[in-house]
């Protein structure tokens, strides 16, 4: 029973689209989108609007907080007692404490002269301070500079000690740890910790032990960073703005609030005794100094922050070492969370304000929801809704909550206000790493307790002289980083969709936020060894960095496209020489259709009369035909064929009244004559031309019909038509379609009706021709054919799902068995379209239709048991695959695309095989079939080219449905346009505007080119240049709409 609720179930799913796999799987996603995903997202998405008003909250709250104690508070030296210290006559310096600064090194090279000297150049007496350096370095050669810079220190008077040990156990814990075991350490009363890039004025004691040594209550005084290297890079900028925040707010506030605040590692003072008492350092996490800082303050210790207090340090200049710090900075706090929220519950020393503070707003807040919801609101539910617009993310969380948190983390930094959409940008790349480090704090996993020491460079000047000499090693891979690449082209992906798609128009957003991530995940940005000799040089370094993404991406990336364009040639011209090859074996050897088929007249019975000749509808469909009508349904009702044996049915779907009124009047007058003639009309136009036929067969008088017979309404048969067709149908009960082929009465109009028929001229004796005789399948041209009625109500009827109903139906008779035949030498009179603007119209129809049909067909194909694999195979490669997509894909992406890029990127070489001999054949085979305009053979290779841009686009419409896959504009027609075109475009000339025919798109293509030709003049290898002005000349004059025959809007 559930198994035959399930199968009702997918039945009633698929209802209309029980043949169409593509659909069925858009019918699956919507119902599993409807179910889970968008309810998902609308939960995740409220969860991150109560992160983010958590964030909002915090922030403002603790920048009213300070910048109420900027104006009314009192300042470090009021809030608590300090005196400085000064030399007694008989207590002499023992006035003074004494004080060990600690220098833990790890491979400085760099910066380890520049953070001992500081150190032993600190304003306090020599025999009341020792400086210990801690030297974990693994480098012996850096190991002897370093305890050669401290013995040379020592003969200068300085109290320093050189410290190593066996391991790196504990890492900076593990050092300071040991540090401290020594006899002359344990003697102090205060220790001072300074990084190894950390440069401290000589006042640095004077100004902070007094408040030690004053107030008993204070276990820590915390100095603050000033950046020496801010200004490198933008990197570094923007790392001063977040970190300037961070100083001027959120220390500041801790300080002033709950005299607690995490300490920074470096640049602070800690009293031994209250450093003793929170259990000393601990490796237990990669933030030994926030864990010292919270057990000390839960054993009730104060802590003060001196923002006026600066201590010269050094920013990460390299993206690297900066993506390993923020890891330590994020992965630590959060692994520390973990580790003591219990202990802070229980503990009874501190007030429940207090520990609230350091558990949600310390903690929680600022070390987990901000890096956080700074990512997936950003990065995921942003991007997420374009794709999902049924979820809406409220305006005040989408503009004005992130506006106001930027606002105060950038105000801390006025000079570097103008670069806050970067910092934006920036922050929210970062916060994929911070998210992840948070996370894998938070769970413990394997990077837990990575440790990466910051790499430090000391003087700029010579990380870039030394990346001089060590240029020429650089390479690009080394500083890949895949998971910023991958988000930064999902982020594309999601702006591309927007704005195909989109409902909220983030696409601005997102694209800026794909190419910082893609920016980033290059290394591009940070100091770079790139830059060597190009430092002060903007130009130079766009050109350098152009090399670099040439060489690793653009170079490969276009010689692998080319691949591609090359097999694509290939494959059009083995098609097309097949093809070419088997049409003039069989125009030699090969049997006529009257051969291939039974075929024989009617003739009237003295008994039976003219009931012999079978019932046959005639159908011509309009839209507001004025120019053409008369001669439509003229050329219909004078077909030779008994009167009482055809219906002529006049499909009107004019939406012009005036024009009605003549179609009808002119049907009224053939019916007065004695024609069977009927005039329709609808109410709407749904499904266009497929929807008017499928009406018009509802009709009691057409289901009596045997067969079928349509033509557009420039289409003039002679009075023959269907009595060289409908024998071959009665006779040859396989048959389900006969077709016949084009003449143009208008060719020779202008040059663009001559270009247009060589390209059609080749359709209908090459490939319709092949189509028959081989598989006896072809795409029906949509006119000038005779349909068995059983074939056509066998496949389903017409379908109004693409633009092109003619193919669709086609294709589902020919899966049911049905064969079709090709009369080359039946000729129907056509309008060919003489007006650029209907020609491109015309061509989007014709490229978007049949790779849309193509895939909504492909699996019903694949699953037809019908017909043949070999035939299968056919209809899908070579009919669809070949012809309808890759022909107009490589044409555009080879001969507009790959031979310019190869004149700006000469390391990629194309093929002389490919270059000249497969288009000049492919070109030869084209225009055969026209002799007459073989002269005309460079502008049909020119207007092909240009026309490719349009057929390129339509086809991945197509294929990808965007918003124009189901776009119809009805092709204009002008019936005796020598005369009457060329006659009204003479006669309003004047009244012609420019602006009406403008193409921007090939205009800008054709700028491109002619840029690329230009290149090529100056500084080209392959000398294509003729080529391409030539061809800029083409897609401007086009774009210009200088080619057709010209009609202004009157």
């Amino acid at each position: 029973m559930d198994k035959f609720l399930k199968m009702k179930f997918l039945q009633e799913l698929f209802v209309g689209v029980q043949d169409d796999m593509s659909a069925q799987i858009l019918v699956i996603w919507g119902q599993i989108k409807e179910s889970f995903v968008v309810p998902f997202l609308r939960i995740f998405m409220y969860v991150n609007l109560v992160m983010s008003v958590m964030l909002f909250t915090e922030m403002v709250w603790m920048s009213i907080a300070v910048a109420i104690n900027k104006l009314f508070g009192k300042k470090p030296e009021q809030r608590y007692k300090w005196e400085p210290f000064k030399d007694d006559i008989e207590l002499g310096s023992s006035v003074y404490p004494l004080v060990l600064v600690q220098v833990p090194m790890f491979n400085e090279k760099q910066v380890y002269q520049l953070s001992i000297r500081a150190a032993c150049g600190l304003s306090w007496p020599s025999d009341r301070i020792v400086v210990q350096v801690l030297d974990d370095s693994t480098d012996p050669l850096i190991k002897g500079l370093v305890e050669m810079e401290c013995q040379s220190w020592a003969s200068k008077g300085a109290n320093i000690h050189y410290q190593v040990r066996d391991n790196r156990k504990g890492y900076k814990a593990g050092a300071l740890k040991e540090g401290l075991k020594h006899d002359y350490a344990k003697r102090c009363e205060y220790v001072v910790i300074f990084d190894a890039d950390f440069q401290p004025e000589p006042d640095f004691l004077t100004r902070t032990v007094p408040f030690l040594h004053h107030n008993p209550e204070l276990g820590l005084v915390q100095g603050r960073w000033k950046f020496v290297n801010s200004n490198d890079c933008l990197m570094t900028r923007i790392q001063e703005m977040s970190l300037n925040y961070h100083f001027k707010v959120e220390q500041e506030y801790g300080s002033v609030a709950f005299t607690f605040f995490g300490f920074n590692g470096t640049a602070g003072v800690w009293r031994m005794a209250a450093l003793d008492e929170a259990g000393g350092w601990k490796d237990r996490t990669t933030v030994e100094d926030m864990d010292l800082a919270i057990r000390a303050s839960l054993k009730g210790w104060k802590f003060l922050y001196i923002g006026s207090l600066m201590v010269k340090n050094e920013l990460p200049s390299v993206f690297k070492a900066y993506r390993y710090q923020q890891h330590r900075w994020s992965c630590g706090p959060a692994n520390l969370f973990r580790k003591m929220i219990s202990e802070i519950m229980r503990n009874n020393r501190v007030t429940w304000w207090k520990k609230l503070y350091v558990l949600y707003s310390f903690f929680f807040v600022r070390k987990i929801v901000a890096h956080t919801v700074t990512f997936t609101l950003y990065c995921v539910v942003f991007p997420a809704t374009a794709l999902l617009p049924e979820v809406m993310i409220p305006s005040w969380a989408l503009i004005y909550i992130p506006v106001i948190i930027t606002l105060l983390n950038a105000v801390r930094t006025p000079r570097s206000f103008y670069l806050v959409v970067f910092w934006v940008l920036f922050e929210n790349v970062m916060s994929l790493h911070r998210t992840k480090g948070t996370f894998v704090g938070l769970f413990e996993t394997q990077r837990v307790n990575e440790w990466v020491v910051t790499e430090k460079h000391g003087d700029a000047s010579k990380v870039k002289a030394a990346t001089q000499q060590s240029q020429s090693r650089f390479k690009l891979g080394e500083r890949i980083f895949m998971v910023e690449l991958c988000m930064g082209i999902v982020l594309f992906g999601c702006g591309c969709y927007d704005v195909a798609y989109g409902k909220y128009h983030y696409y601005i957003y997102l694209y800026l936020q794909s190419i910082a991530f893609i920016t980033t995940g290059c290394g591009y940005i940070g100091i770079q060894e790139l830059f060597v000799g190009v430092q002060d040089d903007t130009s130079a370094q766009i050109l350098v960095i152009w090399g670099q993404i040439k060489e690793s991406f653009v170079v490969p990336f276009l010689r692998i496209f080319m691949y591609v364009n090359l097999v694509m040639s290939v494959m059009l011209f083995t098609e097309m020489i097949y093809m070419a090859i088997v049409v003039a074996i069989y125009k030699l050897f090969g049997k006529k259709p009257e051969q291939r088929y039974k075929w024989e007249p009617f003739k009237d019975d003295v008994e039976l009369g003219t009931s012999v000749y079978p019932l046959v509808l005639v159908q011509l469909p309009m839209f507001n035909e004025k120019e053409v009508y008369k001669l439509s349904i003229g050329a219909a009702c004078g077909l030779s064929w008994p009167s009482d044996r055809i219906v002529i049915q006049v499909l009107d779907d004019s939406t012009d009244p005036l024009i009605k009124g003549l179609v009808e009047m002119e049907c009224q007058s053939w019916a007065t004559k004695g024609s069977h003639i009927h005039y329709q009309v609808r109410d709407n136009r749904k499904g266009y031309k497929a929807g008017a036929l499928k009406e018009g067969l509802k009709h009691d008088y057409a289901k009596r019909c045997e067969y079928v017979v349509i033509f557009d309404a420039d289409f003039q048969p002679e009075p023959d038509f269907l009595n060289r067709t409908v024998p071959f149908l009665h006779h040859n009960p396989q048959l389900g379609l006969v077709q016949g082929r084009w003449k143009f009465v208008n060719s020779d109009d202008c040059l663009m009706t001559r270009l247009q028929e060589m390209s059609l001229n080749y359709h209908f004796e090459v490939e319709q021709e092949y189509g028959s005789i081989t598989f006896s399948f072809f795409g029906f041209n949509g006119t000038a054919g005779v349909w068995r009625m059983a074939a056509l109500d066998e496949a389903g009827g017409w379908k109004d799902r693409t633009t092109v109903e003619d193919m669709d139906l086609a294709v589902r008779a020919s899966l049911k068995g049905w064969k079709f035949l090709y009369i080359g030498s039946l000729k129907v009179k056509n309008e060919l379209p003489s007006l650029f603007n209907s020609y491109r119209h015309q061509q989007h129809r014709w490229s978007c239709g049949p790779a849309n049909l193509f895939r909504k067909m492909f699996f019903e194909i694949m699953r037809n048991n019908r017909v043949t694999w070999w035939k299968k195979l056919y209809v899908l490669y070579s009919f669809f695959f070949v012809r309808k997509i890759v022909a107009h894909v490589v044409t555009f992406t080879l001969y507009c695309v790959v031979f310019p890029a190869t004149v700006l990127i000469p390391e990629v070489t194309v093929p002389t095989w490919v270059m000249i001999y497969i288009p000049t054949i492919i070109t030869l085979l084209n225009i055969v079939g026209t002799p007459r305009s073989f002269y005309l053979v460079v502008f049909w290779v020119l207007f092909e080219n240009v026309m490719s841009l349009h057929r390129i686009k339509a086809t991945f419409v197509g294929l990808f449905e965007t918003q124009r896959v189901n776009e119809w504009v009805v092709t204009e027609k002008h019936g005796d346009a020598a005369s009457n075109v060329k006659a009204t475009t003479q006669q309003s000339q004047s009244r012609f505007k420019l602006s009406e025919r403008i193409h921007v798109l090939e205009l800008c293509m054709g700028i491109v080119l002619f840029g690329c030709a230009s290149y090529d003049v100056a500084y080209g290898k392959y000398h294509y240049f003729v080529y391409l002005y030539l061809q800029s000349i083409a897609f401007i004059t086009m774009g210009c709409s200088y080619i057709g025959i010209q009609v202004p809007n009157t």
